[in-house]
């Protein structure tokens, strides 16, 4: 929904204003991502068996490798968005099809080792490989003219702090019985979690409070 208006905001030239927007929607995307993945990992298998029972439930490791998958694919979003509204299209025009022989491959091989996690997680790991790392790189160097170690610190950074708020999640929901309030209770408890720890971790970084001045007048105008 967003990319037609990063379009416009890349096609004004504003190198500056388009990185910053760029890593407001890395923290963005980050947090959402924890917040989301952190649900599924907690309550999946609840919901399965609520829905249709425990002889359906998913071992632990594939839901792992789901959430793995999820969690890979969210974060680097920003980076397709701002790759598709300028224009890298030849840049990375091979990149797919190696991910993909590697994704192949590692599929074949953790398969036969693992099962079902392997070739789910080799979705995520061809990823991780491949795109996450690269696409970044051209990006900051085609467009933004900027060394690109920051952006990899930063999303090191919030992917301690996700696996920070999953433990802690975990910690406190473990006990919760099995059932629709018991599902309620663990969504609730696992955005108070990745709340409280990204604004505390982020608190005084420009993302934060940038968002935090733009949620404030937006309250001030409804409220």
């Amino acid at each position: 929904a967003i990319t037609a208006s990063l379009g416009n905001l890349n096609a004004e030239g504003d190198r500056e204003h388009s990185l910053k927007t760029f890593r407001i929607l890395v923290f963005i995307f980050h947090a959402s991502t924890a917040f989301c993945g952190i649900c599924m990992l907690l309550c999946m298998n609840n919901f399965i068996s609520l829905w249709i029972g425990e002889d359906y439930v998913l071992e632990i490791r594939v839901v792992f490798a789901i959430v793995f998958c999820f969690y890979i694919s969210n974060i680097i979003t920003p980076v397709w968005v701002y790759r598709e509204t300028m224009g890298l299209f030849r840049e990375t025009k091979y990149l797919m099809m190696i991910a993909a022989a590697i994704n192949l491959i590692l599929s074949i091989i953790l398969g036969n080792r693992i099962g079902l996690s392997g070739i789910i997680a080799a979705t995520g790991l061809a990823r991780l490989l491949t795109t996450v790392w690269f696409e970044p790189r051209i990006l900051f160097k085609k467009k933004f003219e900027e060394n690109v170690n920051p952006y990899y610190l930063q999303q090191i950074k919030y992917t301690f702090q996700t696996i920070l708020c999953a433990v802690l999640a975990y910690l406190v929901t473990q006990n919760i019985p099995i059932s629709l309030i018991g599902l309620i209770c663990r969504v609730l408890i696992a955005f108070s979690v990745v709340v409280a720890v990204f604004i505390l971790c982020n608190r005084k970084s420009e993302e934060y409070i940038y968002i935090k001045n733009l949620i404030e007048s937006i309250l001030k105008k409804y409220v």
